[in-house]
Protein backbone atom coordinates (compact mmCIF):
# COMPACT_ATOMS: atom_id res chain seq x y z
CA UNK A 1 0.00 0.00 0.00
CA UNK A 2 3.02 2.36 0.53
CA UNK A 3 4.10 2.10 -2.93
CA UNK A 4 0.30 1.24 -4.45
CA UNK A 5 -2.17 2.80 -2.74
CA UNK A 6 -4.94 1.29 -5.41
CA UNK A 7 -3.30 -2.28 -4.81
CA UNK A 8 -5.20 -5.22 -3.73
CA UNK A 9 -4.49 -9.11 -3.97
CA UNK A 10 -5.19 -10.25 -7.33
CA UNK A 11 -7.48 -13.60 -5.77
CA UNK A 12 -10.53 -13.01 -3.80
CA UNK A 13 -9.75 -15.83 -1.54
CA UNK A 14 -6.56 -14.06 -0.75
CA UNK A 15 -7.96 -10.64 -0.29
CA UNK A 16 -10.79 -11.51 1.46
CA UNK A 17 -8.21 -13.93 4.15
CA UNK A 18 -6.25 -10.87 4.40
CA UNK A 19 -9.04 -8.39 5.30
CA UNK A 20 -10.67 -10.92 7.68
CA UNK A 21 -7.06 -10.56 9.27
CA UNK A 22 -6.66 -7.23 9.44
CA UNK A 23 -9.44 -6.37 10.93
CA UNK A 24 -8.90 -8.97 13.74
CA UNK A 25 -5.31 -7.63 14.36
CA UNK A 26 -7.09 -4.05 14.48
CA UNK A 27 -5.03 -2.52 11.20
CA UNK A 28 -8.29 -0.85 10.14
CA UNK A 29 -7.16 1.13 7.51
CA UNK A 30 -5.49 -1.81 5.73
CA UNK A 31 -9.11 -4.13 6.14
CA UNK A 32 -11.03 -1.14 4.85
CA UNK A 33 -8.73 -0.83 1.88
CA UNK A 34 -9.21 -4.49 0.94
CA UNK A 35 -12.71 -4.76 1.78
CA UNK A 36 -13.24 -2.02 -0.58
CA UNK A 37 -11.19 -3.70 -3.20
CA UNK A 38 -12.86 -7.18 -2.96
CA UNK A 39 -16.24 -5.17 -3.16
CA UNK A 40 -14.91 -3.48 -6.08
CA UNK A 41 -13.41 -6.53 -8.18
CA UNK A 42 -15.59 -9.30 -7.29
CA UNK A 43 -18.99 -7.20 -7.01
CA UNK A 44 -21.18 -10.47 -7.63
CA UNK A 45 -18.95 -13.35 -5.79
CA UNK A 46 -21.24 -14.70 -2.63
CA UNK A 47 -18.72 -13.68 -0.07
CA UNK A 48 -19.78 -9.78 -0.95
CA UNK A 49 -22.28 -9.59 2.13
CA UNK A 50 -19.75 -10.45 4.32
CA UNK A 51 -17.28 -8.01 3.40
CA UNK A 52 -19.37 -5.69 2.94
CA UNK A 53 -20.85 -5.99 6.70
CA UNK A 54 -17.27 -6.21 7.53
CA UNK A 55 -15.73 -2.37 5.80
CA UNK A 56 -19.26 -1.09 6.98
CA UNK A 57 -18.30 -1.82 10.61
CA UNK A 58 -15.11 -0.57 10.68
CA UNK A 59 -15.86 2.32 8.57
CA UNK A 60 -19.43 2.73 11.17
CA UNK A 61 -16.39 2.85 14.11
CA UNK A 62 -15.58 6.45 12.68
CA UNK A 63 -17.99 9.07 12.74
CA UNK A 64 -17.30 10.61 10.04
CA UNK A 65 -17.25 7.62 7.65
CA UNK A 66 -20.81 6.43 9.36
CA UNK A 67 -22.78 7.91 5.91
CA UNK A 68 -20.63 6.08 3.38
CA UNK A 69 -21.03 2.91 5.61
CA UNK A 70 -24.91 3.35 5.71
CA UNK A 71 -25.00 3.76 1.74
CA UNK A 72 -23.27 0.84 0.86
CA UNK A 73 -25.54 -1.53 2.93
CA UNK A 74 -28.12 0.43 0.96
CA UNK A 75 -26.68 -0.60 -1.85
CA UNK A 76 -25.79 -3.99 -0.47
CA UNK A 77 -28.82 -5.11 0.99
CA UNK A 78 -31.50 -5.16 -2.14
CA UNK A 79 -28.93 -7.08 -4.28
CA UNK A 80 -28.66 -9.56 -1.63
CA UNK A 81 -32.26 -10.28 -0.51
CA UNK A 82 -31.01 -14.16 -0.92
CA UNK A 83 -28.10 -14.63 0.90
CA UNK A 84 -28.10 -15.38 4.70
CA UNK A 85 -26.30 -12.23 5.57
CA UNK A 86 -29.52 -10.55 4.29
CA UNK A 87 -31.10 -9.96 7.43
CA UNK A 88 -27.20 -8.35 8.95
CA UNK A 89 -26.94 -6.26 6.16
CA UNK A 90 -30.88 -4.64 6.65
CA UNK A 91 -30.19 -4.23 10.39
CA UNK A 92 -27.11 -2.54 10.07
CA UNK A 93 -28.15 -0.42 7.65
CA UNK A 94 -31.47 0.56 9.86
CA UNK A 95 -28.78 1.09 13.09
CA UNK A 96 -26.72 3.70 10.51
CA UNK A 97 -30.44 5.41 9.62
CA UNK A 98 -30.44 4.20 6.10
CA UNK A 99 -33.71 2.60 4.47
CA UNK A 100 -32.34 -0.16 2.45
CA UNK A 101 -35.16 -1.71 0.12
CA UNK A 102 -36.79 -4.79 1.92
CA UNK A 103 -35.71 -8.32 1.01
Amino acid sequence: MELDANVIPDDPRTCGELADLAARLGISRIAIHLCRGYLAQWPRDGHVPHYGLLVARLLAEHVDQRHEAARLLQELAPAWTDHPLHTQLVAMASQLGSNPAPG
